[in-house]
């Protein structure tokens, strides 16, 4: 083929690829509109004008299809459309949002940032890890109609996946199964949501599709044989009743027979719903219940229905807007048969999902959608949030089943199955979640964490002296109680420490050190925290000892001394202290700072003693020989303060042992002795049999305990 009959032919499907576009956008928009499209038309026209796809094709075929997708399988309206025409050709630069703006409106500009910001995520190798799933997820909750695009741009994708490096199969189908699919499945586009699962699996487990699918290929006659069985008296039944029905059927998809195959462990020919029939009734909006229950009732009288296989998705519909009767008969042979009753109505939001629910419902269906996706935003806008709670969630809102509760009033809540108290009381309100002590079901009082049944009536009680507690997260299961509980504990938290961060200003005020970010990153990579705010916390609760800190950075200070450099000369207190020690104070250091004598071994003035830094209860001071301190030393060498023999001044506990001859006011010539003399406080005094004494007194650090004992020796007479 020459050039010249090549572009022929490439003008030509492109002229009729414009026509088909303009008259499927016809039949719903005005002739403004329409026009509208025909300039974004011309302009990626030009854009792709010298732009091929891999194949060799014209670019702007890809434009034509994702536009025909967004008009024929989603149902978008104007808007979505035109941004689906252009958002390539800003992402190309060939146009920028400025002429957008002037030319198609805001809410387009709006939609083709949304669509590009996530294509700029989804191109990277890591899209499915932590801040690239948050940062996806995110965006799409922004504005649904960006999601619905980006369905779009997914399918055509999956659809000509042979346009893309080989080496990128598998990971587009790995995004496509746990992200696109689950969105679509959300959105109520099952049709989507079960060819994206297809093609997926087309390509990542290709030997095991291709088995199932000619297994289906092979007993396909079979199967059409046994559906007219089935449907033929049916369809008399239904006539008879003057009812306008269309009743048709479908094999189910291979990634659905498979999924059904692996969990009930069985092969193929032991799945017995490889097939669902549909009967859509031709009915007024006033008689749809009433014309959908009348044909299940004359599909029972033909079929003998299994009760536990009755979903009534019409009286509740589904938070997606799915609305069906599904039942399972037994038919002919012994066969069980999957029947689904709907309207043309509720068929078509059943295709087209949640977008065809907008023209049935008016400008509210848009409404409703950002209501729906308010619970992504909530969990996705909460920082320092892990990858698999991310992801967890993100499936909680678009894989759970429902259960249905009532409030005191009667008003009917929907959650998913799991959900507990809590998670009922977050959906009412915030402030109910966060003040919930118990409740009360069907009029009996249960705990937070009772699981919610379906027809439950909630009775939430609350309390002013309630608060969120990190335990709450462990049994909610909605991403909305998740997001709340993790926000009010953010700010409990945040209040606290700023208190925190005061008392760390004051003591370094004190200590005379510099408070700023090079001091506090020092703390922080010594104690091994991650942000300084979880510092400040840990000071507030007084899990960490202030005097730690100050140990910490003298520590360094001494470090950088001894690496040469400069600091200020400082007089050492005490040249007989071992320089080897990582921390020095001297009793000077110890002024205004609390300290405690271990009990374990009760040092006095001029014992050797060294120190360790507590939490909470400031330096406690051992003498260098205890056998405590010497295990203190080896595991918290750290914390250890050297204090050489500087004891200061402070009273401690100590006791002096008396032996003599008891005699009668002996007690009580002691007492006068110490209390009236000495000036010291008794604290106990235990006497045993053998006329020998145990004296426990409280008398002062220093040379004041040894001319104690020796008054006591110079007044023996007055004892004796």
């Amino acid at each position: 083929m020459t050039e010249t009959n090549r572009s022929e032919l490439e003008r030509k499907e492109i002229i009729k690829k414009y026509k088909n576009l303009l008259s499927l956008c016809k039949p719903f928009m005005n002739r403004h509109d329409v026009g509208l499209v025909r300039k974004a038309i011309d302009i990626s026209l030009e854009a792709f004008k010298n732009k091929r796809q891999k194949h060799g094709m014209p670019y702007i075929f890809k434009s034509f299809e994702i536009a025909r997708i967004v008009i024929e399988e989603l149902g978008l309206g104007r808007t979505s459309i035109l941004a689906s025409l252009l958002y390539q050709a800003v992402a190309d630069k060939s146009v920028d949002l400025k002429e957008i703006s002037e030319k198609f409106g805001d809410h387009v500009v709006h939609i083709i940032e949304g669509v590009n910001s996530i294509s700029a995520i989804a191109t990277s190798k890591n899209s499915m890890q932590s801040d690239n799933l948050q940062m996806f997820l995110l965006t799409l909750a922004k504005d649904v109609r960006v999601l619905l695009l980006q369905l779009a741009i997914r399918l055509y994708k999956m659809r000509n996946i042979d346009l893309y490096p080989t080496d990128d199969h598998s990971q587009i189908a790995l995004e496509t199964t746990h992200l696109y699919s689950p969105l679509a499945h959300r959105m109520g586009l099952y049709n989507i949501k079960g060819e994206m699962d297809d093609l997926s699996m087309k390509v990542n487990l290709p030997d095991v599709y291709n088995t199932i699918d000619k297994l289906l290929h092979e007993t396909q006659i079979e199967r059409d044989d046994f559906v007219t069985k089935v449907i033929n008296p049916l369809e008399l039944s239904l006539q008879k009743r003057r009812l306008k029905v269309n009743i048709k059927w479908r094999t189910k998809r291979v990634h659905s027979i498979y999924r059904k195959m692996r969990k009930q462990n069985v092969e193929f020919d032991e799945v017995y719903d490889k097939f669902a029939i549909r009967i859509v009734l031709d009915s007024k909006l006033k008689n749809e219940k009433s014309d959908c229950w009348r044909a299940y009732s004359l599909v029972t009288d033909v079929y003998s229905p299994n009760p536990k296989r009755l979903r009534d998705w019409i009286s509740i519909p589904k938070s997606n807007g799915y609305e069906s009767l599904h039942t399972t008969v037994m038919g002919p042979g012994g066969k069980w048969v999957e029947i689904q009753i709907r309207t043309k109505r509720m068929d078509d939001i059943a295709e087209k999902g949640l977008a065809a629910h907008w023209r049935y419902k008016g400008g509210n269906g848009e409404a409703e959608l950002d209501k729906l996706l308010s619970n992504f935003r909530d969990v996705f806008e909460q920082s320092g949030v892990d990858a698999s709670d991310v992801y967890d969630s993100f499936k909680m809102n678009v894989y759970s089943d429902e259960v249905f509760v009532f409030t005191p009033n009667g008003d009917l809540k929907k959650l998913p199955t799991g959900a507990t108290v809590l998670d009922f009381a977050f959906d009412i309100h915030t402030d109910v979640g966060a003040k919930c002590v118990s409740a009360k079901i069907n009029h009996k009082v249960v705990p937070l964490r009772q699981t919610l049944k379906n027809g439950d009536q909630i009775e939430i009680i609350t309390s002013n002296n309630q608060k969120p507690k990190p335990d709450w997260l462990n049994f909610v299961v909605t991403s909305k109680a998740k997001a709340k509980i993790r926000k009010a504990i953010d700010e409990y938290k945040f209040k606290i420490a700023e208190d925190g961060k005061e008392i760390v200003k004051r003591k370094f005020k004190n200590w005379k050190l510099t408070y700023d970010d090079t001091n506090i990153n020092r703390i922080l990579k010594e104690l091994k925290l991650k942000t300084a705010q979880d510092l400040y916390y840990q000071i507030a609760k007084e899990k960490i000892d202030s005097l730690q800190l100050k140990a910490i950075l003298l520590s360094e200070t001494k470090s950088e001394s001894k690496n040469g450099h400069d600091l200020p000369e400082a007089k050492p207190e005490n040249e007989n202290l071992d320089q080897n020690n990582a921390y020095l104070l001297s009793n000077k250091d110890l002024k205004g700072v609390d300290y405690k004598i271990a009990k374990c071994c009760r040092p006095t003035q001029g014992d050797s003693v060294i120190g360790f830094v507590t939490i909470g209860q400031g330096i406690s001071i051992h003498k260098s020989n205890c056998p405590n301190a010497q295990n203190m030393s080896e595991k918290f060498g750290y914390r250890q303060v050297e204090l050489g023999s500087n004891i200061p001044d402070k009273s401690f506990h100590t006791s002096i042992k008396i032996s003599g001859k008891d005699r009668f006011g002996l007690i009580a010539d002691i007492s006068d002795i110490v209390d009236k003399d000495l000036k010291l406080n008794i604290q106990s005094i235990n006497v045993d049999k053998n006329e020998s004494g145990d004296f426990n007194g409280f008398t002062n650090w220093g040379a004041n305990l040894h001319l104690s004992i020796n008054f006591l020796k110079k007044e023996n007479h007055r004892c004796a």
